[in-house]
């Protein structure tokens, strides 16, 4: 008996002994897999068969996602890949009949081997389609962002043209005329696609204004140096490095400043981390005040651009982001004076400069009907609204202050700077909170100074009450027992 019958034996005896659910059914043909109760004898000829089948088909596939030459710039995945996992199957029990070895047979062993071996192939498979549609991704987020940089200079270059009033006037009449362009005329079979979506669970969360985040997780914590949002530098444009340059002089950091180097994109994040550090250290009468003013730069030429968004709790994170309608932009250079606060949602880190009343634009097609759905008002909830600086922020000024030592005020530049992208957060992290924390000790030994000159009264006042009282019950004390005497 050669090694292929001891294999086809051994495994119809698996297959019988686990009544036929076992991924060894592939052996057998469909027309007699439903007769295996009945079969005593093994069907050697079906199996055998069986077999050379898999043999006539074992190549491999050659398809751009098997193979691993996939293009960078594919927008679909590529068809055509036969490594389904009933082939993948067939090439295992095929691999594992030709290395068969009856001496080293334990029952059992054939069904082991081609689960385990069958998941392994299913996992590579897996591995490689997932690397695929990570390439897709990156392609479709390419061209989306390439589209989205030349849709956001044909704005740039109109509200150019026009003006930021007129600009604003018209975006405002175009979403006014969207949401009645249902009133003037529409088919009945859009009014009942869109009767159909507003009646649905998706349709009926635009019934009510976008959900209100915590306020703990959105409050005002920094002190805004300007009612502006923003002001335009009276230097001309400049390089990164020439910018950080500029605030740190030819000698140093000027006025005292703490200068701290980050690499490039992380300033806003550093920035944040930083404003961060210091809200659980205050405490009743020993409030820090800090204020930041935030440069941005961007290439605008290149599309890029400041995104507006509004921040609304989210259903699976406390906070999520909506973009804004208004089509609002910053200038490269721009610096951010009226921040609020520096939130982290998702990654993202967003400067509130304030809270406005924000609306749910419904999606398209059925933004047409929104006036016959939900009036002429639509319902609005108050949210917080800011920038997104998280790419954008090259330089970030921190003033920390805290009341106790007004005259030991913390300035804190955070740049960033090409050179810096070797430094560890670690490191970055770890310059911040030792700026931070002698700022904070400074504040805090002279804060536990005063609190005791000034609660001495009231501690000299407890003493002497507490001596009148001990002297007062003596006494009475005293009369009580002359008076029995007498």
């Amino acid at each position: 008996m050669t090694n292929r019958e001891a294999f086809i034996c051994r495994a119809w005896e698996e297959i019988r002994a686990l009544r036929g659910h076992t991924r060894l059914m592939v052996l057998l043909p469909s027309i007699v897999r439903g007769e295996v109760a009945l079969m005593d004898d093994c069907p050697m000829q079906y199996m055998s068969g069986q077999l050379c089948n898999f043999e006539d088909d074992q190549g491999d596939c050659t398809c751009d996602i098997c193979s691993g030459t996939i293009a960078c710039d594919a927008l679909w995945l590529p068809v055509g890949c036969v490594d389904t996992s009933r082939r993948l199957l067939r090439k295992v029990v095929l691999r594992l009949s030709e290395s068969f070895e009856p001496d080293l047979y334990s029952i059992g062993d054939i069904a082991r081997l081609v689960v385990a071996r069958h998941a392994e192939a299913l996992k590579t498979r897996a591995r490689k389609r997932s690397i695929a549609r990570a390439a897709v991704r990156a392609a479709r987020a390419h061209w989306h962002q390439v589209a989205s940089g030349k849709r956001t200079m044909r704005i740039e270059a109109l509200r150019a043209r026009m003006g930021d009033v007129a600009f604003s006037q018209m975006v405002q009449q175009q979403l006014d005329q969207r949401r009645c362009k249902g009133l003037s005329g529409h088919s009945d079979m859009q009014w009942a696609q869109t009767e159909r979506w507003w009646h649905s669970s998706e349709g009926r969360q635009y019934r009510t204004g976008p959900p209100c985040p915590h306020a703990g997780l959105v409050a005002d914590v920094l002190t805004p140096e300007r009612s502006a949002r923003c002001c335009r530098p009276r230097f001309p444009k400049a390089a990164m490095g020439d910018l950080s340059d500029s605030l740190m002089g030819s000698t140093g950091p000027s006025a005292g400043a703490v200068v701290v180097a980050v690499p490039p994109r992380s300033v806003a994040r550093f920035a944040a981390a930083a404003i961060d550090w210091n809200l659980p250290r205050r405490s009743f009468g020993h409030r820090c005040k800090c204020s930041a003013t935030i440069t941005v730069q961007f290439d605008a030429r290149a599309g890029e651009r400041v995104p507006r968004v509004h921040i609304a709790a989210g259903s699976e994170s406390p906070l999520a982001l909506l973009d804004a309608a208004s089509l609002e932009n910053l200038h490269s250079q721009d610096i951010i004076t009226s921040a609020r606060s520096l939130v982290s949602v998702n990654g993202r880190v967003v400067a509130i400069t304030g809270r406005e009343m924000v609306g749910l634009a419904l999606p398209r097609p059925h933004d047409q009907f929104d006036s016959i759905l939900r009036g002429p008002n639509p319902p609005t909830s108050k949210l917080p609204v800011g920038w997104d600086i998280t790419d954008i922020a090259v330089t970030a000024q921190l003033h920390v202050c805290w009341p106790a030592a007004p005259f030991s005020k913390l300035k804190l530049v955070i740049v960033a700077q090409e050179d810096a992208a070797n430094i560890s957060d670690d490191d970055v992290m770890a310059r911040l909170q030792e700026a931070l924390l002698t700022c904070f000790l400074t504040s805090e030994r002279r804060y536990d100074t005063l609190r005791n000159i000034f609660l001495w009264p009231a501690r000299a006042s407890c003493q002497i009450l507490d001596l009148l009282q001990q002297i007062t019950s003596r006494c009475m004390r005293e009369a009580g027992e002359f008076s029995q005497l007498a």
